[in-house]
């Protein structure tokens, strides 16, 4: 008995704290109840994530977005609301990912890559700026 209310106290803090959070929580049936077989354990890696910047040197006053891996985009004309198309001129790599950025849409093109914990304040220095269409976020154990 101990642990079934335990595991109902986790299964509640779960969907309902993680609500708060802005996590996504998939709902099994109509009635929002969630049953054994329903259930889905997703690892998430807190540390994996690039910020991309439209101006150089991380400038926090113009639009930056942070995106969580595992993540690719063949496009990124409507990324999180905001044509990011050939607008990256800086960007900042988390401890566990690993990134790879094309200057074409679907993965083609020049490609570049970057590691975890990297910062590149001026992608033109290595002819980049404003010239990434598509993007690979690949997370890795620490």
């Amino acid at each position: 008995m101990k642990y079934v209310h335990i595991l109902l106290i986790t299964v509640y803090l779960t969907i309902f704290v993680g609500m708060g959070f802005g996590q996504e929580v998939r709902m099994g049936t109509p009635n929002n109840v969630i049953g054994p077989s329903e259930m889905e354990v997703e690892v998430v890696d807190q540390n994996c994530w690039v910020e991309l910047y439209e101006d150089t040197e991380f400038d926090v006053d113009d639009p930056h977005i942070r995106i969580k891996g595992p993540f690719e985009a063949g496009s990124l004309e409507a990324l999180a609301g905001q044509d990011w198309s050939d607008e990256i001129e800086s960007l900042i790599v988390g401890p566990s990912a690993t990134i790879f950025v094309y200057k074409d849409p679907s993965f083609s093109g020049t490609e570049a890559v970057f590691v975890a914990n990297q910062k590149v304040g001026e992608l033109a220095e290595l002819n980049m700026s404003d010239d990434i269409e598509s993007i690979k976020v690949q997370c890795s154990a620490m």
